[in-house]
């Protein structure tokens, strides 16, 4: 049996990353030189730092200054052990970041495009707007399917108008009030498919909202910055529809 036997892997990494003290290195150092399977041992445990210095040579233009610990940039007396540790610390972070930053941000949903519409809209967009009559608020129940009736009775909201939109092929039909205070508040409605939601609240571009869904179409109700009065209404709207 070897006298080396005991040197454990942890001893070869040890010495490979430059951390085993004067003892343990000497006494490697005299294996390497008696016993061929300690020698292949280290050669398993060890990276080939030229294979990786290739695999780094596109990589590096695009790598954060920062990455390489400042410990490991500082101490160039090591031994080539710990060039392979931080070669490989480069490979797996740098393109760890480029999938991540070449990975695409998530597509914007129909919410976030009415929130930034609403957003455009004030006092005056709906102050000379008469409100809408039986026939179109007929025909907007015929674009979506379904009885709007009710939608111009809302606490505290005084019916404007109603429009046609559209998003990724599908109607989108928004219903405009304003609020007692005078602030514009849009009530949007699209058609879905999928298990009934409820009431939620939040806050889209600044302002109050709150949105659900009944299985078969999802409402959004955007507007002002009057909390309750939205809750109220999304309340109202999602008994009413």
């Amino acid at each position: 049996m070897s006298d080396y036997a005991d040197i454990s892997d942890e001893d070869l990494t040890a010495y490979l990353d430059g951390e085993a003290d004067d003892a343990l290195s000497s006494r490697i150092e005299a294996a390497l030189a008696m016993d061929a399977s300690i020698a292949q041992r280290l050669e398993a445990l060890s990276i080939d730092v030229g294979s990786l210095k290739g695999a780094l040579d596109g990589l590096l233009p695009s790598a954060p200054r920062d990455l390489v610990p400042a410990r490991a940039a500082a101490n160039t007396n090591r031994p080539w052990g710990i060039g392979a540790t931080v070669a490989a610390s480069l490979i797996v972070g740098v393109t760890a970041g480029y999938l991540y930053a070449s990975k695409p941000a998530p597509e914007p949903g129909w919410m976030a495009y009415v929130a930034a519409y609403q957003a455009l809209y004030v006092n005056a967009t709906l102050a000379d707007a008469g409100g809408a009559q039986g026939t179109e608020l007929a025909q907007l129940a015929g674009v979506l399917g379904r009885d709007l009736e009710g939608v111009d009775t809302a606490p505290n909201l005084t019916f404007k108008r109603g429009q046609v939109l559209g998003f990724k092929g599908k109607p989108l039909v928004q219903l405009a009030y304003l609020s007692s205070a005078g602030d514009p508040v849009a009530l949007c409605i699209i058609k879905t498919s999928g298990e009934a939601k409820p009431v939620t609240t939040t806050q889209l571009e600044g302002m109050q909202a709150a949105s659900w869904s009944d299985g078969n179409h999802a409402y959004l109700l955007i507007g002002g910055d009057d909390a309750a009065l939205v809750a109220e209404n999304a309340a109202f709207f999602a008994q009413t529809l």
